[in-house]
């Protein structure tokens, strides 16, 4: 009995002590979605703007590992406004566009006018929240919010379409590890993608 006991509690200090080395862990964002669509026309996207203040470019959030200390999460590129960008352009294009990036660009509606012709729309975006929280213990409760706004030109008219969009999702489980931080990551910021683009009448 002494024994199965010791083998239990030597089971237990093995499985909370893993992953909990503090520092760094990098953490690749990407669009998971899998809508189709024939759209078929072009559409240019400019770069989003990271508007969550002083944060590292590339935060993502942290982790409380039972001592106290901290894992500290990074988009792999060190570069959160790039990786919601390319996420984005990667729902438009599954969505059927065919998408050219470009500088960013004035929202008013001379400066949209003004846009090539051959863009129908131009989208654009800002990021106000993006804030990965997890604590370690016998089960790890992973919480993520997340807010965007999304700014649509039309480039005929020129009128701009704003759509305001938010998630707040958390999730326990026993296990963890890097990869399950991605998924839950990045399948958060693909179904705020796709509400932003049906809200937009994008799709």
């Amino acid at each position: 009995m002494k024994i199965k006991y010791l083998i239990l509690m030597t089971f237990l200090l093995v499985f909370l002590s893993g992953c909990t080395v503090a520092g760094s862990k990098y953490v690749k964002v990407y669009y998971t979605g899998h809508v189709r669509g024939s759209v078929s026309e072009n559409i240019a996207i400019a770069s989003f703007m990271d508007k969550r203040g002083e944060v590292p470019r590339g935060f993502l959030g942290k982790r409380i590992l039972n001592s106290g200390s901290e894992e500290v999460y990074l988009a792999k590129d060190n570069n959160l406004s790039g990786s919601v960008t390319r996420a984005f352009k990667t729902c438009l294009i599954k969505s059927g566009y065919i998408v050219e990036n470009m500088d960013s660009f004035e929202l008013d509606k001379g400066s949209i006018k003004n846009i090539n012709k051959k863009f129908k729309h131009i989208v654009t975006g800002e990021i106000l929240e993006f804030d990965f929280f997890a604590n370690k213990g016998f089960a790890t409760t992973m919480v993520l919010d997340i807010k965007l706004v999304i700014h649509v030109g039309d480039v005929e008219s020129g009128s701009i379409t704003t759509v305001p969009v938010s998630l707040n999702l958390k999730r326990k489980d026993i296990k963890f590890s890097i990869k399950r931080v991605e998924n839950f990551i990045n399948q958060s910021l693909s179904e705020v993608i796709n509400r932003a683009v049906k809200l937009s009448r994008l799709q």
